[in-house]
This record gives structure tokens, C-alpha cells and sequence, in this order.
């Protein structure tokens, strides 16, 4: 019969698993439009729908471009939205976890057909 720390040293194996995968799956993702991930002064495009803003509200955001200004201690990072044409939202800033940070998209495609 199992006893608790076995459940629990399971579990941990499970989490650590689990994380593994979803770091090769986000890291696949950037490889395949040739982006190396996130650097302070990069831009990215916002991979969560509604992220949280530095003053704690929320706005709608998915897709949009923006410029990373900091990655913050707790690992999250800080984001300029910076769309290239005039946009209400451009110059607030959202909180991202780094798996809500994606590829700029746009931007990458615009250069594969200006090549």
C-alpha cells in the first residue's frame, strides 16, 4: 500500500514532467518563426487575451504588438504595446508571464515579404 510521499514524490515528478513539456512546446513555437524568445527592448506580441495591466486593471490585448521594457524579478516581464499605426492602447503597459509572450508575428512576416 502507497503511503502519502510516495503520492507526493509522484506528483512532484508529474509537475516537473509537465513543466518540461510545456517549455519544449513554447520554445517550438518561437523556433518555428525563427525567434530566439524575449529580451528587454524586443518586441513580442501578447499571447493572453486579457493580461493584467502595471496598475492592476485589465485590457483586451491578444495579438497586439509591444516593445518588452523589463523582466521583472518574479520572472514576469513588462510590455509597451507599441502597434505601428496609430492605436488607442499604444503606450500602456501589461504584466506578461513569459508564456504569454509570443513571437512578433507581423513584424516577422512583414520582413519575409519585403526580402
Amino acid at each position: 500500500m502507497a503511503d502519502g510521499r510516495t503520492n507526493d514524490l509522484f506528483a512532484g515528478q508529474e509537475a516537473v514532467q509537465r513543466a518540461a513539456r510545456q517549455e519544449e512546446i513554447l520554445l517550438s513555437s518561437w523556433h518555428v518563426w525563427g525567434w530566439r524568445g524575449p529580451v528587454v527592448g524586443g518586441m513580442c506580441e501578447i499571447d493572453e487575451c486579457v493580461p493584467e495591466t502595471i496598475d492592476g486593471g485589465r485590457i483586451y490585448a491578444y495579438t497586439e504588438l509591444a516593445r518588452l521594457i523589463e523582466h521583472c524579478d518574479d520572472g514576469k516581464w513588462i510590455a509597451e504595446i507599441a502597434m505601428p499605426e496609430p492605436w488607442g492602447k499604444n503606450g500602456r503597459r501589461v504584466l506578461l508571464a513569459r508564456e504569454w509572450i509570443g513571437p512578433p508575428r507581423r513584424l516577422i512576416i512583414a520582413a519575409r515579404a519585403a526580402a
